[in-house]
């Protein structure tokens, strides 16, 4: 039976919209403001007091920052034999004596009692620096080496390294989780985790909340942080023979390459298996001079020399530039032949809106080999009409009649079995190009090969952040993150401004080639109005496809600042239907740690995940049959 008209699913929508409401808060009354200057929500790594406030909850409620800790720090586990021995190494270096004792304190408290700890380094002329390292090497598993050979964690039984900086402490039950995923994840290879930094007085701020692997993400910044652990076969054959433990190398052409950004590179592109563990078990000492994201290189220029070096290894001819942020870069690929790109534009009258865009789109895409697809969904009006009659007769135009009721998908579908193109650009008609070399930067990423489709940052005419990526289960559906962000922030971690893997994005704009989307069976025609795209993007995940945005293709979106879902009845029934199995449990590029009913990327508080699933139990229990 339709509900849509009775007072049941009119409460059970306005439940849904108030959902949404939450995601796609009002911008200043003042538009004409600044967008820099307009006040915007912190986030979890920026609001300190937050973040404290959700460890003390956790605290009070015995629960170890994501859910029920099993492992009680206050019995210590010994591993089986051979159940994941860690070679833990710590740098000397000029390093403060009463920061390499507290690191040294952490993992003697580990609750996991299988480890090894190395300390590497001449030790300065320090009396007090020498003081500890003697008394920390009066522990039988405590040892200190200047240099440490590749094959001498070996001989301790050690199959894990984990490298830490004087000052920096792992959580009690750091490696008992290590431990665990050993135990239950043989083919492991890298394991890592969240992190959050640590002043004087001990006070925790700053958390990383991490994404599950994501191997684009990794090639714009160092991600994974210092929370990570390497299997020792891997870590010796990317460090070499000796590891000293300095920040930074040279390569053969004598440039500086960051160490730890180089070895993170290396022994991702070799391991089986990278699991991401969802809690804070590493806690850095907060600098004043650190940035934005703890995993910044030594350098921008190292980290760069990094990168190339990778990619070299990699027979990859992509080269390397900064990124919009510090401690971000951009891997340039070059566009392979000349694949014609058929940009596709469903549109109904709305002349003036039509014409803005595909004159637009016409300067400085930065690739010029494309034909734009007119798909007109019964236009009335006479300006249309002449706007049709000009624009068909120039090069590289084609119109495509679609008639009937509106549905998104159908429209499309049929777009693409009417075009030539190799490439396929899904765009709307409020689409305006303001930037150049929006296309190319669509292009090099939608050729390469496991990519299904990319996705572009859409800001709203007011250069607030219309789209970054979507992020499935936000709001319970699934939500655009960060909407409404002034553009020149960089957004939580700089997840904003770097190119990145997520579950989906928009089809306002997105590319795919045109057998990836022949593969999946192109839009599902069931799903009329909304949904299609991010059903379109689950398809493709599904069947082993990753899905990229990257910054550097940005457009201006006239959508409307507070559409919501209103009036997908149908399609938001089918859609949960199908895939209510997949937003359970979250979306692999959203940490858990963060709130899915708050795009803000803010702390999730710890009783929200039984609000969403009692708020989804209730919409399918209540969807029209």
């Amino acid at each position: 039976s339709d509900l849509s008209d009775t007072a049941e699913w009119a409460a059970l929508w306005w439940t849904v919209d108030q959902l949404q409401a939450r995601l796609t808060e009002a911008v200043d009354a003042q538009q004409t403001a600044d967008a820099d200057e307009r006040r915007y929500p912190l986030d979890a790594w920026q609001d300190t007091g937050a973040y404290r406030r959700w460890l003390a909850e956790r605290q009070q409620l015995g629960l170890d920052e994501l859910g029920l800790d099993d492992l009680d720090p206050r019995d210590p586990v010994p591993g089986p034999s051979g159940q994941a021995p860690v070679a833990v190494l710590v740098w000397i270096g000029a390093t403060d004596a009463n920061l390499l004792r507290e690191s040294v304190e952490s993992i003697v408290r580990q609750t996991h009692d299988g480890w090894q700890l190395y300390l590497v380094g001449a030790i300065p002329q320090d009396r007090l620096v020498h003081d500890a390292v003697m008394h920390a090497t009066s522990h039988p598993r405590v040892t200190h080496v200047d240099a440490l050979p590749a094959d001498r964690p070996a001989e301790h039984g050690c199959t894990w390294v984990i490298v830490l900086e004087p000052g920096d402490l792992l959580a009690p039950c750091a490696l008992a989780r290590l431990a665990t995923v050993a135990a239950t994840t043989p083919d492991a290879d890298v394991v890592y985790a969240d992190e959050d930094s640590v002043d004087v007085a001990g006070q925790r701020s700053h958390p990383v909340f991490k994404p599950q692997w994501a191997p684009d993400l990794l090639l714009s910044c160092p991600y994974l942080g210092r929370m990570v652990f390497v299997r020792h076969v891997l870590w010796a054959s990317a460090t070499g023979p000796t590891w000293t433990g300095a920040h930074e190398h040279r390569d053969n052409a004598g440039a500086a390459v960051d160490a730890w950004y180089e070895l993170l590179l290396a022994v991702t592109e070799r391991a089986r298996r990278i699991v991401h563990l969802p809690f804070v078990l590493y806690h850095r000492r907060l600098a004043p001079t650190r940035g934005w994201y703890t995993g910044l290189p030594e350098s921008q220029e190292a980290g760069r020399h990094a990168l190339e070096r990778a990619l070299r290894r990699r027979d990859d001819d992509a080269y390397v530039e900064d990124g919009l942020v510090p401690g971000t870069y951009r891997v340039r690929r070059p566009v392979r032949g000349e694949p014609l790109v058929s940009i596709i534009i469903p549109f109904r009258d709305q002349a003036a809106l039509l014409r803005a865009c595909v004159d637009s789109l016409e300067s400085r895409p930065g690739y010029g080999h494309f034909e734009l697809v007119l798909v007109d969904n019964d236009s009335a009006e006479p300006e249309t009409q002449a706007l049709l009659d000009r624009l068909v007769r120039r090069p590289g135009y084609r119109l495509v009649r679609c008639p009937g009721a509106f549905n998104w998908s159908a429209i499309n579908n049929a777009a693409v079995a009417a075009c030539d193109g190799d490439l396929l650009l899904f765009l709307n008609n409020d689409i305006e190009a303001r930037q150049p070399d929006w296309l190319s930067a669509m292009v090099e990423h939608a050729q390469r090969p496991g990519i299904g489709a990319v996705g572009a940052r859409l800001l709203y005419p007011n250069a607030t952040v219309q789209h970054v990526g979507t992020i499935l289960g936000l709001g319970v559906i699934a939500a655009h993150l960060m909407p409404q962000r002034p553009a020149g922030q960089p957004g939580y971690l700089g997840f904003a401004n770097v190119t990145r893997e997520y579950s989906a994005v928009t089809a306002a704009a997105m590319m795919c080639r045109r057998d990836v989307f022949e593969d999946v069976g192109g839009f599902d025609e069931q799903l009329a109005i909304g949904f299609n795209d991010v059903d379109f993007c689950m398809r493709l995940t599904a069947a082993g496809y990753r899905i990229l945005f990257t910054p550097y293709a940005e457009l201006v979106h006239h959508e409307s600042l507070t559409r919501g879902f209103t009036g997908f009845y149908n399609d938001y029934q089918l859609y949960l239907r199908r895939w209510q199995s997949r937003l359970r449990p979250g979306d692999p590029f959203f940490s858990p740690n963060l709130s899915r009913l708050d795009s803000h990327c803010v702390v999730r508080p710890p009783d929200e995940d039984g609000t969403w699933n009692a708020a989804l139990s209730r919409l399918m229990s209540s969807s029209p049959s």
